[in-house]
Order: structure tokens, then C-alpha cells, then sequence
């Protein structure tokens, strides 16, 4: 076997002195590295030509000896691992584009406006986008497949349902460890999609819930970190308790992807859905 082989010359190697002992040994230590990444590991997520579905792929250092790296496919995998984590790996699938209806005007819009800023982040841009508005109009859809399709390109995607986020860190008030922990992730991370933005049913927690999100959107504007964003809550409903809060979205976002979607029972897809059968 190739490990024998390995090893005979290893033995060979003991017979050898000076700069012909360090040749014939960053040979082998290539061999060594070329085992290593013929062989095929099992992670899940994503079919990975270059590490084989191990994570990792080995290489000579500098020094000559055998070193590992992490493949790029590792930041598609931690990011499927979060969808998986928050309760979203099924609804990844059944949220796209493919079958994302468009038979109004202001769906076909979304959509558009969507798959444009997809392109724009692929391009470098650091825009945000953020769907608003009217309940069960598809916004988390437009917002899960948009984010999934910047996974699929090699982006870290954190996902975060806001009334989950918001319980994390108000219960951690007096913990600063774990807030900071948490707090820490959601402001670093590379893109953060935030669902059901603002959305919590305590109206006694308001305050807190505004403080909150202020905290996190600002880290991100002061970073310029990529951010998506989901909520009933439209830009103006938003204003009205915190101004600073619907500045700094409007901003990152402009106008042309903050989608607002009118409050209109008849634009309630999910209620329609129901109201048929």
C-alpha cells in the first residue's frame, strides 16, 4: 500500500544526511499529503470536489512539513448547519425562486428586485435588503431563498428568528459572557438574515426590544455587514419608535431594496391559500 511505501521510505531516509535527508523528506511529506486528499470523508451539505468531503486538504508548509487547511466548502456547510440548527433546512428547499408565485405585479417586483441584489452582492456590493409589510405576503420566502442563493455562492449565512434572538440575549441581561457570546456572533458574522424583525408579543418588553435591535443593527452599519431582514414592521411603523433605528435600514438598504409591501388582507397568500381549500 501507498502507507507502506510511506513508511519504507521513511526507513530508507535514516541513511541519508544533509540536504539530501530534508529533499528526500518534503517528498515524502507530499506523498503523505497526496493520500490525504485522495481520500473521501462523509461531511453532508455540499458535494465538494477539492477536499473530497473531508473538510480540509493537505499541503508542505514552509518549513517542509505536512500541514492542513480548511476548504472553502466549510463556509457553505457551517452556514446549511445554522439553517439546519433554526428549525430551516426543509423550508430552504420548498423557499425559492423556482416557486416563489408571481401573479400580481408587486410579487413579479420582489422577485426581481431580489434576484438584482443577489448579483449586486456577488459583485462586492454591501447593500442590505430588507422586505416589509403585510403578513403571510411571502416575505420570509423571498428572504430564505435569497439567502440560501448567497450560501450556494459561498457566503457565511447566519439565520436568526428575531422573538428567539431577542428572548437569547433579554435573558442573558445580567449574564455578560453569554450576552457578549451572542451578541458577538450576530454582529460579526458575514450576512446575518434576521426573520420576523421586531416581532415580539410582550408589548411590556418594547423598550428592551427596541434597545436590542438597535444594538445589532448599528454593529452592522458601523461594519458594513451584509444584513436581510423580514418583518411586519414597515420602515414608518419602525420611525416612530426609534428614528435612528429606520435611518441607518434606509440607508443600507436605499430605496431600492427596502420592498414594502402595502397592508392589504388580499395580499395575504398564506390566508388565500387557506380561504381555497
Amino acid at each position: 500500500t501507498q502507507i507502506t511505501t510511506v513508511m519504507e521510505k521513511l526507513s530508507d531516509c535514516n541513511l541519508c544526511k544533509g540536504e539530501d535527508l530534508k529533499v528526500k523528506y518534503a517528498a515524502l511529506e507530499q506523498m503523505r499529503c497526496d493520500w490525504y486528499n485522495e481520500m473521501t470523508g462523509n461531511l453532508r451539505y455540499v458535494d465538494c470536489d477539492i477536499c473530497r468531503n473531508k473538510g480540509y486538504i493537505a499541503f508542505v508548509n514552509a518549513e517542509g512539513f505536512e500541514a492542513r487547511k480548511e476548504c472553502e466548502c466549510m463556509k457553505k456547510r457551517r452556514s446549511y448547519q445554522r439553517l439546519r440548527d433554526s428549525g430551516l433546512e426543509d423550508l430552504a428547499k420548498r423557499y425559492t425562486f423556482r416557486n416563489y408565485r408571481t401573479d400580481e405585479g408587486w410579487q413579479e417586483q420582489i422577485k426581481n428586485t431580489a434576484a438584482k441584489y443577489i448579483s449586486e452582492i456577488k459583485s462586492g456590493k454591501k447593500k442590505w435588503f430588507c422586505c416589509s409589510g403585510q403578513q403571510g405576503s411571502g416575505k420570509t420566502h423571498i428572504c430564505i431563498a435569497a439567502a440560501t442563493n448567497l450560501i450556494a455562492a459561498g457566503y457565511d449565512v447566519c439565520y436568526k428568528i428575531w422573538q428567539r434572538l431577542f428572548q437569547e440575549l433579554n435573558s442573558s441581561i445580567y449574564d455578560n459572557e453569554k450576552y457578549s457570546s451572542v451578541m458577538k456572533e450576530v454582529s460579526n458574522c458575514e450576512i446575518l438574515y434576521i426573520d420576523d424583525f421586531l416581532k415580539v408579543k410582550d408589548s411590556k418588553l418594547l423598550d428592551r426590544n427596541y434597545d436590542i435591535a438597535f444594538e445589532i443593527i448599528n454593529n452592522r452599519y458601523n461594519s458594513r455587514k451584509i444584513t436581510i431582514i423580514s418583518s411586519e414592521k414597515m420602515l414608518g411603523d419602525i420611525e416612530r419608535n426609534d428614528i435612528a433605528l429606520a435611518g441607518r435600514i434606509a440607508e443600507m438598504t436605499g430605496p431600492e431594496y427596502n420592498m414594502q409591501i402595502g397592508y392589504d388582507a388580499g395580499r395575504n397568500i398564506r390566508k388565500r391559500a387557506f380561504d381555497a381549500v
